[in-house]
């Protein structure tokens, strides 16, 4: 783990635990939608696909922070894969977002590799990425926004955004 200290004696310890079947107890985490802060509005995505390739849609919501829905929206995508799908969903609803003047935003998307590659460090790594262009969309159109953040959000939290698409 990256950031992590290494301490010889922990992980020995730790090792003779697992061998005897000796697991840490899990943690329970609550999961649902929670509002943004003041003056900040929330974006959920989600795309579908049904196959791979296959008919694609993708879906989600803007909400305020007492909750209030400020605009949904849905489309058919066509014929691709899952990560095309969630991608022009992302970007059609950053542009959407942006030409609804909201300058503070907070969006969320289930799918765990989007989150991977819009946040990894050098813009240009992805340039040999058969996607590039839609990612640097995304990218550019994120730093359009006064404050904007990205977040992975479990499908619990996500459900409306799922319905939608």
């Amino acid at each position: 783990m990256e950031g992590a200290s290494f301490v010889p004696h922990e992980i020995l310890k730790r090792a003779k635990a697992l061998a005897k079947g000796d697991h840490p107890s899990k943690a329970i985490t609550l999961i649902g939608w929670q509002p943004p802060p003041p003056g900040f509005v929330r974006l959920n995505t989600y795309g579908s696909v049904l196959g791979n390739p296959g008919q694609t849609s993708a879906g989600g919501v803007l909400r305020d922070s007492n909750g209030n829905w400020i605009r949904g929206f849905s489309h058919n995508s066509g014929i691709t894969n899952l990560l095309v799908a969630e991608l022009w969903g992302l970007r059609d609803r950053l542009l959407l977002a942006r030409d609804l003047k909201i300058r503070k935003l907070i969006f969320e998307i289930d799918a765990k590799s989007i989150v991977d590659l819009l946040k990894s460090k050098s813009i240009g790594n992805t340039d040999s990425h058969p996607y590039s262009a839609l990612i640097n969309d995304c990218r550019y159109l994120i730093l359009s926004f006064e404050v904007a953040s990205l977040h992975h959000a479990y499908w619990e939290s996500n459900f409306c955004a799922d319905l939608l698409a």
